[in-house]
């Protein structure tokens, strides 16, 4: 199993997320499982690639669609289990009202389960085959 939380999104370069794609792959056992989670297109980000200038450092936001994970999950593999969308909410304040965190939670996976398509987070369950 491969887990990548927001990782994948901060890549410089679309051939890196490639490489990347590629090699979760390649350590993958057969039928083994890898679930990505990077802002979606059209989310939090409006365009497909939003370089941000922070002390002379420059930090990648890529952003992902449906047809970019397929596309990805067809070059390396992997066959798609489930694309969704989730909030991945965080409320300011949530740390006062601990008994809440169990309820966003429960929001984002039921967003995800049944395919809400216009959350602010892409969601990519896949299976090497």
């Amino acid at each position: 199993f491969v887990f990548s939380f927001q990782v994948i999104q901060h890549l410089p370069s679309w051939d890196y997320i490639s490489l990347s794609f590629k090699e979760i792959s390649r350590v993958l056992k057969k039928k083994g499982y890898f679930l990505t989670i990077n802002y979606r297109l059209g989310g939090r980000l409006k365009e497909k690639y939003m370089p941000i200038k922070e002390d002379d450092k420059t930090l990648h936001r890529w952003a992902f669609d449906f047809k970019d994970y397929e596309e990805l999950a067809k070059e390396n593999h992997l066959e798609v289990i489930k694309i969704g969308t989730i909030l991945n909410l965080k409320p300011k304040g949530i740390g006062k009202f601990p008994f809440l965190k169990k309820f966003y939670q429960f929001a984002d996976y039921q967003m995800f389960k049944l395919g809400y398509k216009s959350g602010l987070y892409l969601v990519g369950l896949f299976r090497k085959i």
